[in-house]
């Protein structure tokens, strides 16, 4: 696809220095814990904590565990947390769950679409966690973004970045594919990008449309990658889950 422009890694990596993201490897990788019992969760952060930076949380754990224990433990173990709530509410709702959460957590997520008013307000509750912006899930080919928004997941996608820029978000969620295209707006640069949709080529796709390796999308400009089961549930043929988060931090370095 045209719109995938491979940016140069120096232009990258200047680029993020601008945006205060740490050029470690390490500190990049997001692993999902898509997990059902906080023994589950533990066990992940344990063996997981020395090779990425973050843990995401989303609405499996948060719902079967609740909020207020998954912060407790996983912060106990030392890990920063991205809490993928994906708020998408009226404003006033959407600012009394950021002022719940905002303070516990590194990043949380808000949806594009509960628009520009609800946007401006969680921007000014957030405090100094960064407010991501969920623009088209990554599960959506671009058959299912038409049948959804009535354009393609590119033209979407870049409709809900110049939404999330001028409302004062600190960044956005998109897939890989979408991000050569980010680069060409200069307006979007200070965006953060925050890419899940991300399979090794040793992993199977899942349920994910708009895909990439942890190579490709940090060479097209991903600030963060999200990786949940190529890590949390590897293949046989790799073994561990911290062998797999080994395999990407060499790929990615």
């Amino acid at each position: 696809m045209e719109y995938m422009k491979i940016l140069p890694i120096s232009h990258s990596d200047i680029i993020r220095k601008m945006k205060n993201i740490s050029t470690n490897p390490k500190e990049r990788i997001i692993v999902a814990l898509d997990f059902s019992t906080i023994e589950e969760i533990q066990a992940a952060v344990i063996e997981l904590r020395d090779f990425v930076g973050y843990f995401k949380v989303g609405l499996q754990a948060i719902n079967r565990i609740g909020t207020p224990k998954l912060i407790q433990e996983i912060t106990n173990l030392g890990g920063q947390i991205f809490f993928d709530g994906k708020f998408h509410d009226i404003p006033h709702t959407m600012e009394e769950a950021t002022n719940s959460i905002a303070s516990h957590v590194s990043m949380f997520t808000v949806h594009a679409s509960a628009g520009s008013a609800a946007l401006r307000t969680v921007a000014g509750a957030k405090g100094t966690s960064l407010l991501l912006v969920v623009t088209v899930l990554t599960s959506l080919s671009d058959e299912g973004a038409q049948e959804v928004f009535s354009q393609s997941a590119k033209d979407r996608v870049i409709g809900f970045a110049k939404l999330a820029a001028a409302t004062g978000a600190d960044g956005i969620v998109c897939s890989p594919l979408e991000l050569g295209q980010l680069a060409s707006e200069q307006d979007l640069a200070k965006l953060i990008r925050v890419t899940p949709g991300i399979r090794p080529s040793w992993s199977d796709q899942g349920d994910q449309s708009r895909t990439a390796t942890p190579r490709q999308a940090i060479e097209w400009g991903a600030d963060y990658i999200v990786i949940g089961r190529p890590i949390t549930h590897p293949p046989k043929i790799i073994g561990s889950r911290k062998r797999a988060a080994q395999l990407i931090l060499e790929e990615i370095s």
